[in-house]
This record gives structure tokens, C-alpha cells and sequence, in this order.
């Protein structure tokens, strides 16, 4: 049986659990099914709106499917509701760098590693974004 099989069943036995639409949406962000796992993320968010894994979840699946504009506002919507998850601050970074807001990108890297200092990934991208910095 598959994850996403595994969480169809669980679904069916309580179609208002949060955490199993979340979980779903992880399946099926794996698979590179973006639009399943945003409407599960969707559905995890109507009901748990508190539920910042899963705003931070849909906004890198926005990512994906290159929708700007709904990952920042996930990603903003993550950060509100629970500001110490490196890994949102990070993906929000990078987001901001493919667009060019090269300033917000460096503040996001600087709070993720201010957050987890012993991941290399985010210095690793603070240290391209000011290395993009320096040569405007």
C-alpha cells in the first residue's frame, strides 16, 4: 500500500482530521503531484487555520508549480503563525532570490541561520545572495 493509499484510508475514517490531509499532501508533494498536495494542504488548513507546517508545506508546493505570488503569501502565512521554523525562513529566502529581492532573500537566509546555525544549506545560500549583492 502507498503512503498516499495509506492516507486515503485514514481520510475516510475521519474526514476531519487536519493532521492526515497534511500528511497526504506531504505524499503526494513526493510524487510531484503539486496540485493534489495543494488541495490537501488546502483542506489541512480549513481545518486547523493554526497550522503553520501546513502553510509552510503549500507554499513550497506553490514553489513548484512556479504560482509566485500564493508561496509568499503560504510562506508569509507560516512565519506568522510560528516564527522559529528555519526551513520556512529558508524557503522564503530562496524564493526572494529567484525573484530578484535580493534584500529580503539575504534577511530570510540571515533569520534561518539565526534559527539553525549548523544547517550548511542556508549559509550556503547567504553566502550566494551576498556574493549577487556585492556585484550589483
Amino acid at each position: 500500500m502507498t503512503q498516499v493509499e495509506t492516507q486515503d484510508e485514514a481520510i475516510r475514517r475521519d474526514p476531519n482530521n487536519a493532521a492526515e490531509y497534511l500528511e497526504r499532501g506531504n505524499a503526494y508533494s513526493e510524487l510531484r503531484q503539486y496540485e493534489w498536495a495543494i488541495e490537501d494542504f488546502d483542506e489541512a488548513i480549513r481545518l486547523n487555520p493554526r497550522n503553520a507546517i501546513a502553510y509552510g508545506s503549500r507554499g513550497v508546493a506553490y514553489q513548484e508549480i512556479e504560482n509566485h505570488q500564493m508561496a509568499i503569501e503560504s510562506l508569509d502565512n507560516a512565519i506568522q503563525l510560528d516564527s522559529t521554523m528555519a526551513d520556512i525562513y529558508h524557503e522564503r529566502g530562496r524564493l526572494h532570490s529567484q525573484l530578484g529581492n535580493l534584500e529580503w532573500a539575504l534577511a530570510d537566509c540571515e533569520a534561518a541561520v539565526h534559527l539553525d546555525p549548523n544547517r550548511v544549506n542556508h549559509s550556503d545560500i547567504r553566502g550566494l545572495i551576498s556574493a549577487a549583492k556585492a556585484r550589483l
